[in-house]
């Protein structure tokens, strides 16, 4: 089952697919390698199985990778898979707190370590927002400073962690939580892109749209048919590998983009219509088996 189904030139194309989704967001390649290692386990306990799998798995992950460092070199003069990435993960432990009190401590000594202490003192802003985006947010420091603000995150992040590893483990728990189960249209907004000033190319928002007047409504029926579609899988019996993947995939897709940034609708919605689906491909699936058996009984 699964590719060995399907011809070549479709498991090729579904391949490629698989390469340029995971590019698209650098918090996509986790995401990839926790499901194609839960993939494998699942997988029968043949070891060529699982070998075959790990490399396929491999090679997307590796070919995703690539494309982004090369994106990253070519357009950014940058060797990193993660070109010009905002510095998401910090601001997210800032409003947690661990990161913001580690700050705190150390651009009130003596002889700061951080570069984030020379830019914005004792000023410390207290959401991921105004972290990065506000007029004194990191994306707002000049070239340079920002530069050394990136290379310091990591090490920012260790210390928040070392220095207060049950805050933000629950932090990271929370937010994750609420994410599963945060969807919705809010943030979604027709409109159209104009050429701004400077040759820059703009969303306009449009205004007193048939969509805007029926957004909410449409926000609660995706909320109710992903509560809905989430219950249907315990309901639906012979496809516990299919339903452990998705659960898994969901509860991951929470964890790293509303654990690691912020829990909003957007991040979660963008999967939700997932889990509804597949429970329209299992129904349908187990009709036809259902079927089947029924016509072979009649023969018999």
């Amino acid at each position: 089952m699964g590719l060995s189904v399907l011809d070549p030139p479709t498991r090729i194309i579904l391949l490629l697919i698989t390469v340029v989704a995971i590019t698209f967001h650098y918090g996509n390649v986790p995401l990839a390698v926790a499901l194609f290692s839960i993939a494998a386990v699942l997988e029968p306990k043949h070891r060529r199985t699982i070998v075959k799998t790990g490399i396929v798995a491999g090679c997307i992950v590796l070919a995703a990778a690539s494309l982004n460092f090369m994106i990253g070199v070519v357009g950014f003069g940058t060797a990193s898979v993660a070109p010009k990435r905002a510095a998401i993960v910090l601001a997210r432990s800032i409003e947690d707190g661990p990161a913001r009190w580690v700050l705190e401590e150390d651009c009130a000594s003596a002889e700061p370590r951080y570069a984030l202490c020379e830019y914005w003192g004792a000023d410390i802003p207290t959401n991921v927002g105004a972290a990065l985006w506000s007029e004194n947010g990191m994306e707002q420091a000049p070239p340079e400073l920002n530069a050394r603000i990136r290379e310091e995150e990591v090490a920012r992040l260790t210390e928040a962690f070392l220095s207060y590893p049950g805050a933000q483990t629950w932090a990271l728990m929370e937010n994750a939580w609420r994410q599963f189960f945060l969807v919705g249209a809010r943030y979604t907004r027709p409109g159209d892109l104009v050429e701004a000033r400077g040759g820059r190319i703009q969303l306009v928002v449009a205004q007193d749209t048939v969509f805007e007047n029926i957004r909410d409504e449409l926000g609660s029926v995706q909320s109710t048919l992903y509560i809905a579609s989430l219950a249907g899988l315990f309901l639906l019996r012979g496809y516990r590998g299919v339903a452990v993947v998705l659960f898994a995939g969901l509860a991951i897709n929470a964890a790293i983009f509303g654990g690691f940034s912020a829990p909003v609708p957007r991040y979660q919605a963008r999967v939700a219509w997932v889990a509804f689906a597949v429970v329209v491909v299992l129904l349908a699936d187990h009709y036809l088996r259902s079927q089947s058996m029924s016509r072979h009984y009649q023969n018999e």
